[in-house]
């Protein structure tokens, strides 16, 4: 089981500010959307529903405080969806998922998820100035470690930012869980974070391979 540390939870509340703050830039697009729409130009008003129900989804799912196993690939890529449509992606920024079938703890998933969220809001935020790009998530688990990777293909501007909270969220978060986030700067020019940890694979609520 993992327990929640102190900095687990300064980490979480972090994070949650840091989604605060997208949501409200959500709904000041929002209100802008209304004030086009009004002027004759409803199509905004679509775009910005949108951005407001991905971001009400994506409370949702990381405030839940569930109690049994869940599918790590399964709740990350809903929340990798969710934020993108929280962050206003187009269609033309695509998500691409590749995940192992890995049962793990809700609160676990839920840390997973948050960092996911995190390194996919920031590329789709920073790394696609002409919104256009793909976002790849993969999850790997070979019974002794788990790893998860977040890279795109987009226009690198560095991972920390005057103001920003989303370095330490990271390595927060990944510590939490036991492991480190590793960052690299490809070629292309686009970013690559991993995150390596002991397994998080459970079999009746214990680590996988534990006797």
């Amino acid at each position: 089981m993992h327990k929640v540390t102190a900095e687990t939870e300064c980490c979480q509340a972090l994070y949650v500010r840091e989604l605060a703050h997208r949501t409200a830039n959500v709904l000041q697009r929002a209100i802008a959307a209304v004030h086009m729409s009004r002027r004759g130009n409803p199509d905004h008003l679509d775009d910005a529903m949108d951005c407001l129900s991905g971001a009400a989804e994506l409370h949702s799912i990381l405030s839940e405080q569930g109690v049994g196993p869940v599918d790590l690939g399964d709740r990350v890529k809903l929340v990798a969806i969710m934020t993108g449509q929280a962050c206003g992606a187009t269609a033309a920024i695509q998500l691409v998922f590749d995940a192992d079938t890995l049962v793990v703890s809700s609160e676990a998933a839920r840390r997973v998820a948050m960092i996911v969220s995190e390194l996919v809001g920031n590329s789709i935020k920073h790394a696609f100035p002409g919104e256009v790009g793909s976002i790849l998530v993969v999850i790997r688990d070979d019974g002794r470690h788990t790893g998860v990777m977040v890279e795109d293909d987009g226009v690198g501007e560095g991972w920390s930012r005057p103001g920003g909270q989303g370095h330490g969220i990271v390595d927060g978060l990944a510590r939490s869980l036991g492991g480190e986030a590793r960052r690299r700067r490809l070629p292309s020019g686009g970013a690559r974070v991993e995150i390596l940890m002991p397994s998080l694979a459970i079999v009746s609520g214990q680590p996988a391979g534990s006797a």
